[in-house]
């Protein structure tokens, strides 16, 4: 999957594409007012899903200048998921990304477009995903992006942890 719009490619991350998705996801969290994860284990995570794409896919927005083709500016990641309630499998968007500089610039509309258009090649008919807490300054506006493609309120997620065992 190469996608050109605007000077951007969106395509499928590779190997390659290991540091910088981490250090993408990282800046993430850090906006987010979340704990940073260290490379050892998010790299693991992130080689897992390049490993085995059924259970998810991992996208980056790259510069079409082939000077910069490696350098990736956004990213999103999703889960594919099965339940019930949607008949059978759906994409949860994981984490949408788009560096300061490449903010709008189209970069996030360009990957959400290529989550569609791999949804649709999977014959996945339904996307969620988890919005910020309500505390996160830019939630209005996250919220009006997601809306401004569709998507509908459904309430609040919640997580669970499973305690440390004794020991660990």
């Amino acid at each position: 999957m190469s996608q050109d719009r605007a000077g951007i490619v969106v395509r499928a991350a590779t190997a390659a594409d290991e540091a910088s998705v981490v250090d993408g996801i990282n800046a993430l969290l850090a906006e987010l007012g979340g704990r940073t994860l260290d490379a050892a284990s998010a790299g693991a995570a992130f080689r897992a899903l390049l490993d085995r794409p059924a259970t998810g896919w991992v996208l980056v927005a790259c510069p079409a200048v082939p000077s910069r083709s490696s350098e990736v500016v956004g990213l999103l990641t999703v889960s594919v998921q099965h339940a019930i309630r949607t008949r059978g499998p759906y994409a949860l968007i994981q984490e949408l990304w788009v560096s300061e500089g490449g903010r709008g610039l189209g970069v996030g509309r360009a990957l959400f477009e290529a989550c569609v258009q791999q949804c649709a090649e999977q014959d996945i008919s339904v996307v969620e995903v988890g919005l910020p807490s309500e505390r996160f300054p830019e939630f209005a506006s996250t919220q009006a992006y997601y809306r401004a493609r569709g998507f509908v309120d459904t309430g609040p997620r919640m997580r669970w942890t499973a305690p440390k065992l004794a020991g660990s």
